[in-house]
């Protein structure tokens, strides 16, 4: 297999983009706002020197090599115009910009770790991590990647910038923490559902070279 299932890719990157389109209109009931969020915070399974360990992390797409660098300066610009033209700014650039499937690597997940302490040990030990998402009623996702951590970098600074976006001001953009990068190799729908129950929908059998 090779393209990410059409399913999975909905509900992690297309509808997420929906909804942003709807905040940016206006159009989003604040009650939905929580629910969206279970498909960007999957909990992160590991187990090594800490013991087996979930932590809910917020996790995105990356940016294909040959355009990072552009998406970088590009956040880094969105940021600093964040506290004078506002929130809706930062989701039009997100909608219309980073949003971009063609700039986006879909078969790798960026996340920051901002603890460093039970998943950080693991994964630092040996780079296996399983990421659950569920999202109420029945929708559920088991990912298992190869998870490297990146500790400097362009990579790091655009997820950084990112988190900024969403959540930081310009003052915070200072604050970088480290960051995983997660390569996805297999995906169970364990929605219960005709089709889900722990059903394997995509797997890489053959290792790829890491971006």
């Amino acid at each position: 297999m090779s393209a990410l299932p059409e399913k999975f890719l909905k509900y992690v990157f297309y509808d997420r983009l929906e909804f942003l389109k709807k905040m940016l209109k206006g159009e989003v009931d604040p009650r939905d706002v929580y629910l969206m969020f279970t498909r960007a915070n999957p909990v992160f399974i590991t187990d090594g020197p800490a013991g087996l360990n979930g932590s809910v992390k917020m996790i995105g797409f990356v940016p294909k090599g040959e355009y990072l660098h552009e998406m970088l300066e590009r956040a880094r610009e969105v940021l600093r115009e964040k506290s004078s033209k506002g929130m809706k700014y930062v989701l039009k650039e997100l909608t219309e910009y980073f949003y971009d499937v063609n700039k986006l690597d879909l078969r790798v997940f960026g996340a920051l770790e901002m603890a460093r302490k039970h998943t950080w040990e693991n994964i630092k030990a040996n780079g296996k991590v399983t990421l659950l998402f569920y999202t109420p009623p029945i929708t559920s996702f088991e990912v298992k990647c190869d998870a490297k951590i990146v500790e400097e970098g362009e990579v790091m600074e655009y997820l950084n910038l990112m988190h900024d976006l969403y959540h930081g001001t310009p003052s915070s953009s200072s604050v970088k923490y480290p960051a995983y990068i997660l390569r996805i190799r297999r995906i169970y729908d364990k929605s219960a559902s005709r089709e889900g129950f722990g059903r394997l929908i995509y797997q890489v059998t053959q290792p790829e070279k890491s971006s």
